[in-house]
């Protein structure tokens, strides 16, 4: 596969059975729920996280909660159709949905692939139209905007009811949220504008049909995109995708550019994971911790221009302050930076370090005037 160049889909959407144990990837966030404990679908767990299944709580871990299915008595769903506006946006986000504030007078939906290699947001568009078109439905209410866009790489045929059709020049990054609202308004960080993406679409159709929150998505692993339960194992998707995993394999989870390794086959994908890759041993030089050699390759390829080796510098020797002013924040997480890093320097998964802890610091600060 090139690597910015898109890719043609093969076969239609499958969708995976139920696994008999899932495994909710949890992100630094505490669960509420302890092992042993019966868990019907759809209850909370603690962050923004939701039981996928009904069944008994088998581990509590730090990073995951495991889950094998069982019968539970599983609670009526929502009633959702009577609800707009700032009520639905807050019922939807107390499923997990996590829409932005505020109305928009430009709703963007980007349809174009996250990464190169995905074809989920293609295959979501043809093939799951029911549900996603009611995610728009529920977006304009909860947004109720004048324009409702949706973004597409050039070529494309996907279209959906109720949306102007905007054409993005292939290539990544040029999926990237900023960069799509940029092509469509003219100007970069416009006001007054809500990006969603199809996946996001799907998520609030599901919330919609079922009254329940979002407990699948689609995944792309080899040639095949899949509807999977969130939690199902890294190991169950690739032996139904006919991927081999051979000694020295990296297994990524979301794409080549932004995804990260998984640490386990047994660990269970999320939400938010739309690729699935096997990457051979020795395919692409391995990222370590080596010094910055001052190339300079990685600042013409930053499409948010600023400079990743002078941030991704501070942040190795904990200099937060300093990486915001070098306009951390302005960083979009397209991994070119490291990509393009002749020293193989870990740069994107240093500024991902760096923003984590300016956001707990952030937060301290704030807990701290609240109490003075």
């Amino acid at each position: 596969m090139k690597l910015f160049e898109s890719i043609v889909r093969q076969g239609p959407l499958t969708t995976l059975p139920e696994p008999e144990t899932v495994r909710i990837p949890l992100s630094c966030h505490r669960p509420d729920i302890k092992c042993g404990q019966k868990m019907a679908r759809g209850i909370h767990i603690g962050g923004g996280y939701y039981a996928p299944i009904s069944g008994t709580v088998t581990e509590v871990h730090p990073t995951y909660i495991c889950i094998k299915a069982e019968a539970v008595d599983e609670p009526s769903p929502r009633d959702m159709g009577a609800l707009s506006g700032n009520e639905l946006r807050t019922a939807l986000n107390d499923m997990g949905a996590g829409l932005p504030e505020g109305p928009a007078q430009t709703l963007i939906i980007n349809g174009v692939e996250p990464e190169p290699g995905v074809t989920a947001f293609a295959h979501m568009l043809d093939e799951l139209s029911r549900i996603v078109q009611l995610g728009l439905s529920t977006a304009q209410s909860v947004f109720s905007p004048n324009r409702t866009v949706l973004a597409v790489e050039a070529g494309a045929s996907q279209s959906l009811d109720g949306c102007e059709k905007a054409a993005i020049e292939n290539g990544y990054p040029n999926g990237i949220d900023p960069l799509v609202a940029k092509a469509i308004t003219g100007m970069e960080n416009p006001d007054n504008v809500a990006v969603l993406s199809v996946g996001r679409l799907f998520e609030l159709g599901m919330i919609m049909d079922t009254g329940l929150p979002c407990d699948k998505t689609v995944v792309t692993c080899g040639e095949t995109d899949f509807v999977t339960t969130v939690g199902t194992p890294v190991d169950l998707i690739l032996t139904t995708a006919h991927q081999t995993v051979r000694h020295g394999d990296t297994v990524v989870l979301g794409g080549l550019m932004r995804g990260e390794a998984a640490h386990s086959l047994q660990q269970g994908i999320s939400k938010d994971t739309y690729g699935l890759f096997v990457v051979p041993k020795g395919q692409y030089p391995p990222v370590e911790d080596s010094p910055c050699i001052g190339c300079g390759e990685c600042i013409p390829v930053c499409p948010a221009r600023i400079d990743p080796a002078t941030i991704s510098g501070y942040a190795e020797f904990r200099m937060y302050d300093k990486c915001r002013e070098h306009d951390i924040d302005a960083c979009m997480e397209c991994g070119m930076c490291g990509f393009f890093c002749i020293a193989r320097r870990p740069l994107l998964q240093y500024i991902r370090l760096a923003k984590q802890h300016l956001a707990q610091a952030d937060t301290c600060k704030l807990n701290d005037q609240g109490e003075g």
